[in-house]
């Protein structure tokens, strides 16, 4: 059986664990892969530069968006599989979207 969708979770964005990350995915085979980006990674990006301190968290997680879709298109250069990157404020929306109740909000 091939899966349909592949998920990677990530909670330490970075250029290393992104690449695995999509390493992870061509593993798994699946026909579309899905890179989620937890709000961890906001509060990471405002402790490593004080340029992000007062950014709005839509701001920061454009920014994080940028730096994940290079890391993967630029970088790790996936062959032959989609991968979308999203938020975890996406994931959440969509899911409330169909329905299923989303903790903490």
């Amino acid at each position: 059986m091939i899966p349909l969708v592949g998920f990677e979770i990530e909670a330490s964005a970075n250029a290393k664990t992104v690449k695995g990350s999509v390493a992870n995915l061509l593993n798994l085979g699946a026909m579309m892969s899905v890179i989620v980006l937890c709000k961890e990674n906001v509060t990471a990006i405002r402790n490593r530069a004080a340029i992000h301190h007062e950014k709005p968290d839509k701001d920061i997680w454009k920014f994080l968006e940028r730096r994940a879709t290079q890391w993967v298109y630029a970088e790790a250069r996936p062959a032959g599989i989609r991968i979308v990157i999203m938020t975890e404020p996406e994931v959440n929306s969509w899911a409330r979207s169909k329905g299923v109740e989303v903790p903490g909000g």
